[in-house]
C-alpha cells in the first residue's frame, strides 16, 4: 500500500496487474478480507499508510537502521502486491516517511547488505 489516498478500483486495474494470473487476480478481488472497494476500508488503508510512515520517521529518525523487502506471496496473506513493483512501492513509501530517495534506495542495498553481513562473505566481496 502506497498510496494515502487509497483507491482499490485504480489499483485493480493499474497495468501493472497483467503480470498477476487472471485467476489470482479474481481470487484478491474477492477476498472479504481485503475489500478495496469499499469506503470505510479505504479509509482504514489511508490511516493505516499514515501511522506506518510515522512510525518509519520517527525510527528514521532515532537513529533506527532502515531496511526494505517486501513480501509478494500471490496467495498468501499479502494481496495487491505485486512482484517487481511492490519494492518500488516501498521505496515510495520510505520517501512519503521523510527519508530522502538515496536514503530510501540504502535501505535496499547497502543498509539490507550490511544487515545481513553479505559484503563479508568472500563470495559476495565486489574486489
Amino acid at each position: 500500500m502506497t498510496d494515502p489516498v487509497f483507491d482499490g478500483e485504480r489499483l485493480a486495474e493499474a497495468d501493472r496487474m497483467q503480470y498477476i494470473p487472471n485467476d489470482v487476480l479474481e481470487v484478491w478481488k474477492s477476498d472479504e478480507r481485503a475489500n478495496l472497494f469499499d469506503e470505510a476500508d479505504q479509509a482504514a488503508y489511508a490511516a493505516s499508510y499514515r501511522a506506518l510512515t510515522d512510525l518509519i520517521a520517527a525510527m528514521h529518525d532515532a537513529g533506527v537502521p532502515i531496511l526494505a523487502g517486501t513480501d509478494t506471496a500471490l496467495l498468501g496473506e499479502t494481496r495487491w502486491l505485486v512482484p517487481g513493483w511492490s519494492l518500488h512501492d516501498e521505496l515510495l513509501l520510505l520517501v512519503d516517511a521523510g527519508l530522502t530517495p538515496l536514503q530510501a534506495i540504502r535501505a535496499a542495498t547497502a543498509n539490507a547488505a550490511e544487515a545481513l553481513r553479505i559484503l563479508e562473505d568472500p563470495l559476495c566481496r565486489l574486489s
